[in-house]
């Protein structure tokens, strides 16, 4: 009997080091990449107006992340997890009647103690689409800039009438 407690004793002893070696950062802890979504606004939308940006990194489709007309965020969330080999397209759905929307891509490796010390196996594939290759614990941002461009106004000046040709007849004296 007590040989058999001693087994069990080292094994679990044993396996309880080998678990916390193994687990990356520490105990418990869940390393994953990370895509950030950040809103830029230029120039004076109408007010109450909000965006919608859709985030889609394969599989089920998280709730859009909305914004308001500042930029600022109204969803619970503007950041996103995904798992090594992902890429992640962000298209917005709602852009508040926008005269232009467009994207920037920054993307980073995960510093010199990570999976990718020199940032090479996360790529920005165009302005609004991320790939992450076998990797894991890196980074992209990727902006949705909305740009409103005041409408012109014209003013025309007031018009004034045309000069009216005067008749009058010659008078001749001598």
């Amino acid at each position: 009997m007590r040989t058999a407690l001693r087994i069990m004793f080292v094994a679990a002893l044993t396996g309880g080091a080998i678990g916390a070696a193994a687990a990356p950062g520490g105990a418990g802890a869940v390393i994953t990449n990370t895509v950030t979504i950040v809103k830029e606004v230029v120039g004076t939308p109408p007010v109450g107006t909000t965006f919608s940006v859709q985030v889609d990194c394969g599989g089920a489709l998280p709730p859009p992340v909305t914004f308001d007309a500042n930029g600022n965020l109204l969803s619970a969330t503007a950041t996103f997890h995904p798992g090594p080999t992902s890429t992640c397209t962000v298209t917005e759905t709602a852009s508040g009647g926008a005269s232009s929307v467009g994207y920037g891509c920054v993307s980073a490796g995960n510093g010199p103690n990570g999976s990718d010390p020199d940032g090479s196996l996360v790529d920005c594939t165009s302005d609004n689409v991320v790939h992450f290759t076998d990797v894991i614990g890196d980074s992209a941002t990727i902006t949705v800039t909305n740009t409103f461009v005041p409408t012109p106004t014209t003013t025309t000046p007031p018009t004034t009438p045309a000069p009216q040709a005067v008749q009058a007849a010659p008078t001749f004296t001598g």
